[in-house]
């Protein structure tokens, strides 16, 4: 019996448009009357989930920034801060990479240093709280930083997700998009989020069910027992996933979720 059902947002559940399918937040709402958890875990900030998920943000979990911040209605009930020290030098290291750009993550907002016009379009949707800082250092002792993500403006799986993979930084390095690559704490993650919600709520690993489509979303599979690739997702991602829903523009999700609980 499912108790979970979490699904990530970009290339999952909302389509090409970033638009959710109209049946969706019906879906949830009958999951939760059945009493089933249901949970959206992104790359996103949670005041971005928060907004699209409106009517609904107190009964549901929402598990953003990769997995280092945890909200269980209203309440934040888990943040993975990284160490100031070793985001600066990070940075550092960034800043000699080409045809990139920077953001910052913290709790209270997304930081970048660059105002070009289409940069700050590229952030905001998916960063709500979005400030722009003259230098990094401004603010990082101000706010608790949980993920560095970097925007690639070639094509982020070979250019520079190789080059900060290949670093010698001990951090957890995801390719979470065509164009995004996360960094977050070594163990941080969507899988690791998703153990502590199953801590709290006493949810076995074979009562979950997850959706997904890109890299980011691979220790939220190892997490979960009854496992989705949406048809348009990374092929690594399909080789540890148990079925294949049909892609994030056809609505596979709702489909499923339809499908499975007979909503």
């Amino acid at each position: 019996m499912i108790k979970l059902v979490v699904t990530d947002m970009d290339g999952t559940l909302v389509d090409s448009k970033k638009e959710l399918h109209p049946e969706t937040i019906m879906c949830i709402k009958k999951l939760l009357q059945q009493g089933i958890y249901f949970a959206v875990a992104s790359g996103r900030q949670f005041q971005n989930l928060n907004k699209h998920f409106s009517d609904i943000k107190e009964d549901i979990i929402l598990i953003s920034d990769n997995g280092t911040i945890v909200h269980d209605g209203l309440e934040k009930i888990y943040v993975d801060a990284m160490n100031s020290e070793d985001v600066m030098e990070f940075v550092t290291f960034l800043r000699t990479i080409s045809s990139i750009d920077i953001v910052v993550c913290g709790v209270d907002s997304a930081y970048i240093e660059n105002s070009d016009t289409k940069v700050v379009a590229v952030a905001s949707e998916y960063y709500e709280s979005l400030t722009i800082v003259d230098k990094f250092e401004s603010i990082i002792q101000t706010d608790q930083i949980c993920k560095v993500s970097i925007y690639d403006w070639i094509d982020a799986e070979t250019n520079a997700y190789p080059v900060i993979k290949n670093s010698e930084y001990p951090f957890s390095i995801n390719l979470s998009g065509e164009k995004w690559v996360d960094v977050m704490n070594d163990h941080a993650g969507k899988g690791h989020a998703i153990k502590i919600i199953q801590e709290k709520y006493s949810i076995d690993k074979k009562e979950c069910m997850a959706f997904g489509d890109y890299l980011n979303d691979y220790t939220m599979m190892l997490a979960c027992g009854e496992t989705y690739a949406m048809k348009n997702a990374h092929p690594k991602l399909k080789n540890v996933c148990k079925y294949e829903a049909q892609s994030n523009d056809d609505a596979g999700v709702v489909q499923i979720l339809k499908k499975e609980f007979n909503l």
